[in-house]
């Protein structure tokens, strides 16, 4: 089972779920995932990649090693943001 990436979350990593949440985030398809965000890049690598490997975000498709593709919360990202009840 997936770890959060710590045990608060900082306010940019708030903003990067809520911008998920709101179906502005793709990532690459790879063991370390970059993100975008309203299609520019997301320079904090460390925090999309501890959310990504938390659980709290992940890809809505498979693809080949580094193609981008759009990003969804997971259950415990919806839980992580208060959007359902823990």
């Amino acid at each position: 089972m997936p770890t959060p990436p710590g045990p608060a979350l900082s306010n940019r990593e708030i903003a990067l779920l809520r911008a998920t949440a709101d179906h502005r985030v793709e990532l690459t398809c790879s063991s370390e995932p970059d993100l975008r965000v309203d299609n520019l890049p997301f320079c904090d690598h460390p925090s999309a990649r501890a959310l990504v490997h938390g659980g709290l975000i992940e890809p809505t498709a498979t693809g080949p090693v580094g193609t981008w593709v759009p990003a969804r919360l997971t259950p415990a990202g919806a839980r992580a943001l208060g959007l359902v009840a823990a």
